[in-house]
């Protein structure tokens, strides 16, 4: 089984926020999510607890160490070229249902719908015996367009050597604030008609 990947965040990065944070907070880090969903599937938020029962959270569009790795500056190098996007060898493909609401609207609760593709008999055969789900065929015709990360690796940005030989020197919401432009009124808006097509 595989799992479709955005790409995976440097250790160092996060060992930099978890310290920035644990700093800030005056207090050791006992949780964090990466992708706390209390607050929706689309419009999920990053949430650290600490040791000293407080908590930090913060919706993915401003928190900065979700910043930096959305925009791919953060990512481990191997995911610029993923192998595995192009060669699939799994029996089964899991990931994120972006662009649910094109394919089964109803389902589209903001909760998180899982796809599911099936490659061999074997993994038919596994989601066969998978208990408790509810299964729906769907066409993988224009899923890419959706969920590009099924087929492609992500670009790898200029300014990432920049960010990575920084990590321990800048703080991460500095980094972001510096490599990650803020959009005009008009990308703003055509970011949110891409959320809101991508369902």
């Amino acid at each position: 089984m595989e799992v479709v990947c955005h790409g995976t965040p440097l250790p160092d990065a996060f060992e930099a926020y978890k310290a920035e944070l644990e700093q800030k907070y005056g207090a050791r880090l006992i949780s964090f999510r990466f992708r706390d969903k209390r607050t929706g599937w689309q419009q999920y938020s990053v949430t650290a607890v600490f040791e000293n029962g407080a908590e930090y959270s913060a919706p993915q569009d401003q928190d900065p160490y979700m910043k930096l790795f959305l925009h791919n500056l953060i990512l481990r190098e191997r995911c610029y070229d993923c192998r595995h996007k192009r060669h699939s060898a799994a029996d089964l493909t899991i990931g994120d249902f972006w662009g649910l609401k094109h394919y089964a609207p109803e389902l589209n609760d903001d909760k998180g719908v899982t796809l599911a593709i099936v490659r061999t008999k074997a993994g038919k055969q596994l989601l066969d015996q998978a208990s408790g789900l509810a299964l729906r065929p769907v066409t993988l015709a224009g899923m890419e367009r959706y969920n590009p990360c099924l087929i492609s690796s992500v670009i790898r940005p200029s300014a990432r050597d920049q960010i990575t030989s920084r990590l321990f020197e800048t703080p991460i919401e500095e980094l972001a604030r510096q490599f990650i432009a803020r959009p005009g009124f008009v990308a703003r808006q055509k970011a949110r008609l891409r959320r809101l097509l991508r369902g």
